[in-house]
């Protein structure tokens, strides 16, 4: 059997270029943290992030599982699901279609991201 090595950049470009909707575990470069949600336990857990939701335009999250196990799934047909355990990441890309839900008892928080230049305008004025 032969194996393709494709180098990242690559890689995403072709996943990208197929329409694959993929869950990837780390954000792309020139993205720089703004907040973070508070812990969440299925005590806390909101009800609205059962359901199909979205994040902004330009907004990118990164869930991270601290205990337990997570279902984040892509509500697109035919789009994937991913069950994270302590430890693990997904990224939650900008305006698109997802949910969560606890499938063990545990905890999470979101990070959320944006592009550098949104959160630092006065250092990109006048830059080509």
């Amino acid at each position: 059997m032969r194996h393709l090595h494709f180098p990242i950049s690559s890689a995403d470009a072709l996943i990208d270029r197929l329409g694959i909707n993929l869950i990837r575990s780390e954000l792309p470069p020139g993205l720089e943290i703004y907040a973070r949600s508070p812990d969440i336990t299925p005590e806390t857990f909101p009800s609205e992030l059962s359901a199909g939701h979205h994040l902004a335009e330009d907004g990118w999250g990164l869930l991270r599982v601290l205990d337990g196990a997570v279902l984040y799934a892509l509500d697109d047909p035919g789009s994937a699901s991913l069950v994270l355990r302590p430890g693990e990441c997904a990224v939650i890309e900008p305006q698109t279609l997802h949910s969560l839900q606890f499938v063990e008892p545990g905890c999470f928080f979101i990070e959320f991201h944006l592009p550098r230049h949104k959160l630092h305008p006065e250092e990109f004025r006048g830059a080509c």
